[in-house]
């Protein structure tokens, strides 16, 4: 299945200051975000980032902490085994280095979500949310679901799988958050639209029942999902860019149910 993201590229923003910590979903394990180069030889070799999991975690919880845990140190080539922390372990917020919070137990994330105005408590069983947020002077990512196995779905969908949305096909040619970045900055630059910062913001994933398969036919019982919405923020360095820009993606829209331009910003699951 393929899907339009361009329904959820709103709002448009100017441009703000740049910051240096985690601030999108296509920086997840980037050097010089989650990762860092101490000797410049142009390898990870240090992993800076903290898993938080609730007090009382489930078993899925702790099993999704241990896999980003896992994935993160195959970006590094000196690992770190101590990356997850409870949050209870956890005694000073503010010098965490870019946190992942894991599960709505937590009191960070419910505080979080607050303040955002994301609702967490209305998550079906079968659906989850990864998001960025900014919070009392941090940055991190957050990982909610509305059920322990919508949350090991999601989790492992965004964080085992990424840089990838969905089909791992290989970073020249899959379908990446930084390709669907780099695909959006070219289409808009085809309305002489040059963007300042773009920010892949909340990635909403859902996860349909469906129905058990039988004998022989187990073996073809694939894990099937998808990203249903993706919200991303342009910042743009003066009005007149993003008026053109919302008038060019307002015109895409618009031309979707036509059939026309189907292929562009659009992408498998």
């Amino acid at each position: 299945m393929r899907r339009s993201l361009l329904a959820a590229l709103l709002p448009l923003f100017l441009a703000l200051p740049a910051r240096a910590e985690l601030s999108s979903l296509s920086q997840l394990y980037a050097q010089g975000k989650t990762l860092q180069d101490l000797d410049g030889d142009g390898f990870a070799d240090k992993v800076v980032l903290t898993v938080v999991i609730p007090d009382n975690a489930s078993s899925a919880e702790i099993a999704l902490a241990a896999d980003i845990a896992a994935r993160v140190n195959f970006e590094s080539l000196a690992q770190d085994p101590d990356l997850v922390r409870r949050e209870s372990e956890v005694e000073d917020w503010e010098s965490l280095p870019n946190p992942i919070l894991v599960g709505t137990g937590l009191r960070w994330i419910r505080d979080i979500a607050k303040a955002a105005r994301i609702d967490i408590e209305g998550l079906a069983p079968t659906q989850g949310r990864v998001f960025v947020f900014a919070h009392k002077g941090q940055r991190g990512v957050a990982c909610v679901a509305g059920s322990d196995e919508a949350l090991l779905r999601t989790g492992r969908a965004f964080f085992l799988r990424w840089p990838y949305f969905w089909e791992v096909w290989g970073r020249e040619s899959g379908a990446t958050f930084l390709s669907f970045e780099n695909d959006l900055a070219g289409f808009l630059a085809k309305e002489d639209v040059l963007l300042a910062k773009t920010v892949v913001r909340d990635a909403f994933y859902e996860f349909p029942p469906a129905a058990s398969a039988r004998g022989a036919l187990r073996s073809l019982d694939f894990s099937s999902g998808e990203i249903r919405d993706l919200v991303v923020e342009l910042h743009f360095t003066d009005e007149d860019d993003q008026k053109k820009a919302y008038r060019a993606l307002d015109l895409l829209a618009r031309q979707r149910p036509k059939g026309q331009e189907t292929s562009v910003l659009s992408y498998p699951a």
